[in-house]
């Protein structure tokens, strides 16, 4: 589905924008609050499930996807596959004794700067999954690329 193309594009979009402003912070947000344990000073801005660090550049989102997790793994494959994502990577893994889909990959934003990024997917409910994204510049990536996986472990609605 384009949906989901179009929500990474305006999360590495907004990636970029969010550092580029001072003092304005522009961040989707998710309906539902999502509880995750992670390192959150690593991130220091905080927005609803949204968590941002400036210096070094890194965002990490959740949020609920109001779809079955084989529904959901089904569109993540057949987007990311035909999207702007390069070096795309996707697969099932266990993570903490969960069943979690991913999908990796990087992409250029608009400054130039090479961005990683991690999409996980858990099931939430028989209809929905929750998904964290994890994005970083590439030169972060030894102190970002737990995080992720930490989150979507930890991940449950509250």
């Amino acid at each position: 589905m384009k949906k989901l193309q179009l929500l990474v594009v305006l999360l590495v979009a907004n990636f970029s924008l969010v550092f580029a402003q001072d003092g304005e912070e522009d961040f989707m947000e998710s309906s539902v609050e999502i509880s995750m344990d992670f390192n959150k000073s690593l991130y220091p801005v905080a927005f609803g499930n949204t968590y941002a660090s400036e210096s070094p550049k890194a965002a990490l989102f959740a949020s609920v996807n109001p779809q079955s997790f084989e529904a959901a793994i089904s569109e993540f494959e057949k987007d990311f596959t035909a999207g702007e994502l390069k070096n795309v990577k996707s697969g099932t893994t266990d993570i903490k004794g969960q069943k979690v889909f991913y999908v990796t990959g990087n992409m250029t934003d608009e400054t130039g700067v090479l961005v990683l990024l991690e999409i996980l997917l858990k099931p939430a409910t028989k209809d929905s999954c929750i998904v964290v994204m994890s994005m970083y510049e590439s030169e972060s990536k030894k102190t970002f690329e737990q995080e992720g996986k930490k989150a979507i472990a930890s991940a449950k609605i509250i």
